[in-house]
C-alpha cells in the first residue's frame, strides 16, 4: 500500500510540473481594413499567435479554416510553418479572406487550426462584420408627379443614417449625361459635412426642364459617397423616375368670321392645344340643342395634336330662332372632345358662348348680303331683248 500510494503521488507531481511547464499557443486579432469588416468586401486581417506557456512550443503549424461567412482565393496564404516560439514570443501572420454578401452582422469567427508536436486543436479569434454600404439610405424623393417642359422643379432629397453610428463627409452628385432633358441650377454635387446614427438630413437641387423634352419617364442616376467613424469611404448608386410632360390643354372657339344668323349655317370652329402635353386620337362632337340641328355628321376625326398645335373643325347646321328657350343676344355650342394623353381617355366638355342676330339684325350689320342683283339684271335683259324683238316685229308688219 505505501508503494501504490508513493506512486501514485509521484505522477500527480509530474502531471502537475508537465503543466506547469507546457506550451499554451493563444491568436488574437491586432487590425483588421476596413474596420469593421464589410460584407461583399476583401478584408486584410493582421493576427498575434503568442505563447503563453512556461514551455518552448515546437514544430508549431496554423492552418485558417474556412468557415461562413469568410472564404480565400485560390492562391491566397491560409497555411503558416513557425516552427519554434519560446515563451512570451510574438509571431505575426496576414490574412486575406473575403466576407460573403449575406453575412450576418456582428460578431463572427475566425478558425485557426494549430498544430504542435504530436497535439492539434483548433483556436476561434472573434471579429466584427458589418454592412455599411447601405445604411445612408435615400429616405424619400421629392419632386412634382410631372415635370412640364420648360419649367423650373424643385427636387428634395432626404437622406436617412441607419447606422448605430456618425457618417460624414457625405456627397451626393445627380448624373445628368446622356440622354436626359434637364440640367441643375448650380452645382450637381452638394455635400453634408455629417449625418449623426438614425437621423435625417436634407439636399436640395433645382432642376431645369429642357423646352423640347419629349414627354417621357427618365431614369435620373443619383451617386452617394460617405465615409464611417473609422474614415472607412464608400459610395452607392441609385436612380429616381422623373416623369416629363405636361398634360394637354384643349380649348375650342368659334371662328370669328362666323356670326349666328337664322337658317342653314356653316359653323367653323378653330382647336388649339395650350397646353405642354401631346393629345392623341383626338375628336371632336357638336351636341345639338333646341335651337341648332346638325346637318350631316356631328363627329369629326383631328388626329394628333402636340403642344401649341392648331386645327378646324366644320359642321353644317340649321338654326332655329323660333322658340322659346332661345336668347336673342347669345347662344350657346356644346363641343365634346375625346383625345387619349399620358393618363390614358379623356373626354371634355366645352359650351362655346356666339352672338346670335336676327335676318333683320345681320342685314342691318352688314353681316348677310341682301342678295345678288344678277338675276334681277337678267330677267330686264330679257325683258328688253323681248320688247325691241316684238316692236322690230311689228314694225316689218
Amino acid at each position: 500500500m505505501k508503494q501504490l500510494a508513493l506512486i501514485t503521488t509521484l505522477l500527480l507531481f509530474l502531471s502537475f510540473t508537465a503543466a506547469q511547464t507546457s506550451s499554451n499557443i493563444q491568436i488574437d486579432l491586432k487590425k483588421t481594413e476596413p474596420v469593421p469588416l464589410q460584407t461583399s468586401e476583401y478584408a486584410d486581417i493582421w493576427l498575434e499567435v503568442t505563447n503563453e506557456g512556461t514551455a518552448n512550443a515546437d514544430n508549431i503549424e496554423l492552418t485558417f479554416e474556412e468557415n461562413y461567412p469568410f472564404s480565400v482565393e485560390r492562391g491566397d496564404k491560409t497555411n503558416w510553418t513557425i516552427g519554434e516560439i519560446i515563451p512570451g514570443e510574438e509571431y505575426q501572420l496576414h490574412l486575406q479572406t473575403r466576407v460573403d454578401r449575406n453575412a450576418l452582422q456582428g460578431n463572427n469567427t475566425l478558425k485557426f487550426r494549430v498544430e504542435t508536436g504530436d497535439m492539434s486543436y483548433t483556436k476561434e479569434v472573434p471579429v466584427e462584420v458589418r454592412s455599411d454600404r447601405n445604411v445612408l439610405s435615400i429616405e424619400e424623393v421629392n419632386f412634382p408627379d410631372k415635370a412640364a417642359p420648360g419649367t423650373r422643379q424643385q427636387m428634395q432629397l432626404k437622406l436617412r443614417n441607419l447606422a448605430d453610428s456618425q457618417l460624414k463627409n457625405i456627397q451626393t452628385g445627380l448624373d445628368l449625361s446622356g440622354d436626359i432633358p434637364m440640367a441643375t441650377s448650380g452645382a450637381s454635387d452638394k455635400n453634408l459635412v455629417s449625418i449623426e446614427a438614425g437621423q435625417t438630413q436634407t439636399i436640395n437641387y433645382t432642376l431645369n426642364i429642357d423646352e423640347s423634352a419629349e414627354n417621357s419617364v427618365y431614369k435620373l442616376p443619383i451617386d452617394i459617397s460617405f465615409e464611417n467613424e473609422a474614415g472607412t469611404e464608400f459610395e452607392q448608386s441609385t436612380t429616381t423616375g422623373i416623369n416629363v410632360g405636361g398634360k394637354p390643354d384643349l380649348k375650342v372657339a368659334l371662328d370669328t368670321e362666323d356670326s349666328l344668323t337664322e337658317g342653314r349655317k356653316e359653323l367653323n370652329f378653330r382647336l388649339v392645344n395650350k397646353g405642354h402635353g401631346s393629345a392623341d386620337f383626338v375628336s371632336m362632337e357638336l351636341q345639338e340643342t333646341d335651337n341648332i340641328e346638325v346637318i350631316g355628321s356631328n363627329d369629326e376625326y383631328i388626329g394628333s395634336m402636340d403642344s401649341d398645335d392648331f386645327q378646324t373643325a366644320s359642321f353644317q347646321t340649321h338654326i332655329e330662332a323660333e322658340t322659346e328657350s332661345i336668347n336673342v343676344d347669345q347662344l350657346e355650342l356644346p363641343v365634346t372632345l375625346e383625345y387619349n394623353d399620358q393618363d390614358g381617355k379623356q373626354t371634355s366638355t366645352q359650351n362655346i358662348a356666339a352672338e346670335f342676330y336676327t335676318k333683320e339684325e345681320a342685314k342691318k350689320y352688314g353681316l348677310t348680303s341682301s342678295g345678288s342683283p344678277l338675276p334681277l339684271i337678267i330677267v330686264a335683259v330679257l325683258l328688253i331683248g323681248g320688247g325691241i324683238y316684238y316692236w322690230r316685229r311689228k314694225r316689218k308688219e
